[in-house]
């Protein structure tokens, strides 16, 4: 069965928008979390800057950084984050 031109162009463009995206999507999802600003403390790192953990997950109250230069206050907490990403 013949295709016209049109349609080998639409298909071709929209499998071309479709990679795209699944690549950048998953740039995005591979970034490490010093990159991309999204990290997370432990609730000892919390409580170890003076702070204490919220019911809502956040370190509330928290004097200093994590070891990326990022204030613990207001971050996250991670119960079980990976190695390095703590």
């Amino acid at each position: 069965m013949k295709r016209s031109h049109l349609a080998r162009v639409a298909a071709t463009t929209a499998s071309v928008l479709l990679f795209a995206l699944a690549a950048g999507a998953a740039a995005a999802a591979a970034a490490p979390a010093a990159v991309t600003g999204l990290r997370d403390v432990t609730a000892e790192q919390c409580r170890g800057a003076g702070g204490h953990v919220e019911g809502s997950g956040y370190c509330v109250d928290a004097v200093g950084e994590d070891v990326w230069g990022q204030p613990v206050d207001g971050q996250a907490i991670n119960p079980d984050p990976r190695p390095g990403q703590e």
